[in-house]
């Protein structure tokens, strides 16, 4: 197996700056094994890995890099494969620094306003601006961060936009929709895809923010739900009263009420103040015959 190192610089220029470089190795992460039985191995021998349901390691095979976690056990045929990394994506770091889960160089913005092709000088960018809100429409193309982390500690919520022209092309953020933002106290993870050509920034992960690209294509307000399999979805709201004053018949037929609120489900209801001695409140009981009900207020 062997160990990874880490770098970084510091710098300042135009209301960023790079704050410091934190050697904060995660020993899991910085460790590459030989093989996957090297880490089976490795984990019964060492009293810093312990065999955990979640735990996950690296493992060098071939041209790149495995990512095997315990999945559903602690046994070896628990020991499955999670993902795999092309080794040059994965271990070049110093000059390179392209390691996702070793360099920690802090980047700090201080001041509002719209960044285009934004200069990426660490993979931490923290917001810490007061006087007014950050836009951010690309980032620079960074040979030492391909993965980069922004956290909003401002006084604002930070816009980010979709492909837009401000950036040059390769440096701008592909989203589903035109814009995104990040909360107050929120995060960003941000990854530089290349693979099908795309050649952009994307989000991969967010905390603390009102995007919900997951729901895009919605052309009007909707309330999110949880249903069975503890998954979120869009649920139409429905208007279930109307008050109208201009009815002042007590003698509505369904048809005329239909004709007045086509579109309405069951137990919508009006309520017609003028209508009657004290009012009336017609309620639709039934959808699919479009029957309504007399309720008479006294």
């Amino acid at each position: 197996m062997s160990n990874i190192n880490s770098t970084g610089t510091v710098t300042t220029a135009n209301g960023i700056k790079v704050l410091n470089n934190v050697a904060n190795v995660d020993p899991r992460k910085a460790t590459i094994f030989t093989s996957r039985q090297d880490a089976l191995d490795s984990i019964d021998a060492s009293t810093l890995f312990q065999r955990v349901n979640g735990l996950s390691l690296l493992v060098e095979e071939g041209d790149g890099i495995v990512e095997y976690i315990f999945d559903g056990g602690i046994l070896d045929e628990n020991f499955k494969q999670f993902s795999v990394t092309e080794t040059s994506e994965l271990l070049n770091n110093g000059a390179d620094g392209l390691n996702p889960f070793i360099d920690e160089v802090e980047q700090e913005v201080i001041i509002g306003g719209v960044y285009d092709n934004f200069q990426v000088e660490g993979n931490i960018i923290v917001a810490t601006n007061t006087d007014g809100k950050a836009v951010f429409t690309g980032f620079n193309i960074s040979e030492d961060y391909k993965i980069i982390y922004l956290i909003n500690n401002s006084n604002f919520e930070i816009q980010i936009d979709n492909e837009n022209s401000s950036s040059l092309e390769e440096n701008q953020i592909s989203l589903p929709n035109n814009t995104a933002s990040v909360g107050l106290q929120g995060t960003t993870k941000f990854a530089y895809i290349t693979k099908g050509g795309l050649n952009k920034w994307q989000i991969i992960d967010v905390f603390g923010s009102r995007y919900m690209p997951e729901h895009q294509g919605l052309d009007q307000d909707a309330a999110v739900v949880v249903g069975e399999g503890s998954v979120s979805r869009a649920k139409q709201i429905v208007n279930l009263h109307d008050t109208n004053e201009a009815i002042t018949s007590d003698t509505l037929t369904d048809a005329e009420l239909n004709a007045l609120y086509r579109d309405y489900t069951v137990g919508f209801e009006v309520f017609c103040e003028n209508a009657g001695d004290n009012g009336i409140i017609y309620k639709n009981i039934n959808n699919t015959t479009k029957t309504w009900r007399k309720i008479v207020l006294t």
